[in-house]
């Protein structure tokens, strides 16, 4: 344990070293790579500070740039510093001093919100002519993809797709990557079997809506329609 007490901080020095000038590909991979072993630092002594922590999960994804996952991970390095300036304080001191981050925003925490679990969204070339989101999904009600895909589909579906009786929703908008960030994004209605944005948008790109970034996660992104959907008989496309 001695040796690794030394040992650590050369290590994580040299990564630091190594980020300046690396390639996006290796600077990502020193990146999980130090905050692995900060992380494992943090567990063997203070282990009740990382239980339940959402950096412990999955955090990359096929859907961001490897610019954004290294946003990401220095943002969950940065926490894992915060975390172990607690420890160090809380192992000095008679009582361990209140943490500092941020809350989640509300939409993140609300029992509101809905999870959705249907498995036909994210079947998404199929229907089944019965399914619509019409009285599910309304203006302001905040939601999670859950079972039903990690997010919402990220290309154009063909008409009657992911369980709907006529159009599928769908967004190619940019989603946040800071953890707690909301952006402005788009939903597109397809009503077509072809691929152009301007037959993918039967809205006319007027179905507006927010996305947050809950935690690390891929898929911990909570969506929100400002402007509700425009068929009672469309449904959300999901997406693994």
């Amino acid at each position: 344990m001695k040796l690794l007490a030394v040992f650590l901080p050369c290590v994580l020095l040299c990564i630091s070293a190594q980020l300046i000038e690396s390639p996006p590909e290796v600077q990502l991979f020193l990146l999980q790579l130090r905050v692995r072993l900060l992380t494992n630092k943090l567990y063997e002594k203070c282990p009740d500070l990382i239980v339940d922590e959402g950096f412990l999960r999955d955090k990359s994804g096929d859907s961001l740039t490897v610019e954004q996952n290294i946003e990401i991970e220095q943002q969950i390095y940065e926490h894992v510093q915060e975390l172990m300036m607690q420890c160090n304080q809380g192992n000095s001191t008679t009582s361990r001093p209140p943490t500092t981050s941020a809350p989640p925003p509300s939409q993140c925490t609300s029992s509101s919100t809905v999870n959705l679990t249907e498995s036909w969204r994210n079947n998404y070339p199929l229907s089944d002519g019965q399914n619509r989101d019409v009285d599910l999904l309304q203006a302001g009600i905040t939601w999670f993809p859950g079972a039903a895909g990690d997010l919402v589909q990220n290309t154009c579906p063909n008409i009657y797709s992911c369980g709907s009786q006529n159009g599928a929703y769908w967004t190619n908008s940019t989603l946040p990557t800071r953890i707690g960030e909301t952006v402005s994004i788009t939903f597109y209605e397809s009503l077509t079997s072809t691929a152009p944005l301007g037959d993918c948008d039967n809205n006319n790109g007027l179905q507006r809506g927010r996305a947050t970034r809950c935690s690390a996660a891929r898929g911990d992104v909570v969506y929100i329609l400002d402007v509700a959907l425009d068929g009672n008989l469309d449904t959300v496309c999901g997406m693994n």
